[in-house]
C-alpha cells in the first residue's frame, strides 16, 4: 500500500442572457440562438452528471479481517498496479504483510465503504521519521470523486503535520487527488524508485 470539489451558484453556470431588439427574422441568428441554448443544455447535464457520480454514502471504519480479500483482489489489477508503480503480493505474503506490518499499533488504517459497499482503503505510517498517507481504490470504483473524499474525510481522522505522500509521476489522477486535499509537491525533481519509475514526494502542512 506504498505510494491513495467540487465548487460553484456554487457549482453551478448561471448565464444571463438579455435578447436583441427585434427586427426582421433572420436565419443565422436563429443558428447562432439554438447553438448557445445547446451549450448551456451540455453544460447542465454535464453538472447534473458530476453531481450524480459524487452523490453517495461513505463511511470509513476499522480494518477487519474480512476486509483483507477484497484488498487483496484490488492490488492484483494490472492496471491499478501500474498506476501505482507497485507490485503485487501473492496471497500469504500480502495477508502476513497487512498483519504484522499495516494493522500494527502506530499506525492508522481505515477501510473505506460507499454505500454499503467495500471499495478499498487507506492509511498512515511512519518511515525514515516522515509520516507518510496512501490509499488504494478498486479500478472499477474510479471515476467516482471516492479518493477525493477519502482522503478528505481521512485527514480529520489523522493529526500528524506535516504528513507526506509519494505518488508516482504519471499517474496523474492522484497527484491531482493531493493537490485537491492541500498537498503540494515537495522535490522539484522526480526520484527514481528502484524499479526505474519517476516519483515525486507531496506534503500537506509546514515543516
Amino acid at each position: 500500500m506504498s505510494k491513495r470539489l467540487r465548487r460553484g451558484v456554487t457549482g453551478g453556470v448561471h448565464h444571463s442572457v438579455r435578447p436583441a431588439r427585434y427586427t426582421r427574422p433572420c436565419r443565422d441568428a436563429a443558428t447562432g440562438w439554438e447553438a448557445r441554448i445547446l451549450r448551456v443544455i451540455r453544460v447542465a447535464n454535464s453538472l447534473a452528471a458530476r453531481t450524480e457520480r459524487s452523490h453517495f454514502r461513505m463511511i470509513l471504519r476499522n480494518v477487519t479481517d474480512e476486509d483483507l480479500p477484497i484488498f487483496f483482489e484490488h492490488q492484483r489489477d494490472p492496471e491499478a498496479l501500474r498506476m501505482a508503480a507497485f507490485s503485487s503480493r501473492e496471497r500469504d505474503a500480502f495477508m502476513t504483510h497487512w498483519r504484522t506490518n499495516v494493522l500494527r499499533p502506530g499506525n492508522i488504517s481505515r477501510t473505506i465503504v460507499v454505500d454499503g459497499v467495500v471499495v478499498g482503503n487507506i492509511g498512515s505510517w511512519s518511515q525514515d521519521g516522515t509520516r507518510l498517507v496512501g490509499y488504494w481504490i478498486g479500478r472499477e470504483h474510479w471515476g467516482k470523486g471516492i479518493a477525493t473524499r477519502a482522503l478528505s474525510e481521512f485527514l480529520g481522522v489523522e493529526p500528524a503535520r506535516p504528513l507526506h505522500a509519494w505518488v508516482a509521476l504519471h499517474n496523474v489522477a492522484s497527484i491531482r487527488v493531493l493537490e485537491r486535499c492541500g498537498f503540494h509537491t515537495v522535490l522539484s525533481e522526480p526520484q527514481e524508485h528502484p524499479e526505474g519509475v519517476a516519483e515525486i514526494l507531496m506534503r500537506l502542512g509546514s515543516t
